[in-house]
């Protein structure tokens, strides 16, 4: 009798204690919000329009990126085409700021199928980012360069192994963040 007594009552305390953590579960889920909007002077400096050319060991590209806040202000969108004689590369994909560590983090989708995450840091007015993917690990360091221009210095791994180093200058054709 005394077993089935404090076995009725560990099942009683322990069904208390599952009530009390799914409540304080969804109380706490329902008290969670979105972060504050991204904020960073270098992420809106880059919201327009811009074009380009990349140079490297393969030729010179030309390149025309678009830089816009989405989904609430917590991403910059990068839409991204470039072509050299007859190939056409199109691209998309999202960065924002981890609000915990500021680390740069990002997504990109292109149509040869490839499907990269990238992390990396801002350092005064440059973006350095390491992307991982199907083809190796790529570097790209962004760097503003003026109210209008900005650089980009890319290492990739070419198809023998070593690294392709391309560069290239991009000037803003169109302001995004004005209400013109």
């Amino acid at each position: 009798m005394k077993k089935l007594f404090f076995a009725t009552l560990t099942l009683v305390f322990l069904s208390f204690a599952a009530i009390a953590q799914e409540k304080e579960a969804t109380t706490e889920s329902a008290s969670y919000s979105a972060p504050a909007p991204l904020n960073d002077d270098l992420m809106e400096w880059m919201i327009g329009e811009w074009k380009g050319k990349m140079v490297g060991p393969m030729g010179e590209s030309e390149e025309w990126l678009k830089y816009e806040y989405g989904l609430g202000d917590q991403f910059l969108m990068v839409s991204a085409t470039s072509s050299m004689g007859e190939f056409n590369y199109k691209g998309t994909g999202a960065i924002t700021l981890k609000p915990e560590s500021e680390e740069v983090v990002g997504y990109w989708i292109d149509n040869m199928r490839g499907m990269y995450k990238g992390k990396g840091m801002r350092e005064g007015d440059m973006v350095k980012m390491t992307w991982y993917g199907p083809n190796g690990n790529a570097t790209r360091i962004t760097k503003k360069e003026g109210n209008d221009k900005f650089t980009v210095i890319s290492h990739s791994p070419g198809a023998d192994g070593n690294t392709i180093e391309s560069k290239g200058e991009f000037t803003r054709i169109k302001d995004l963040t004005s209400d013109e």
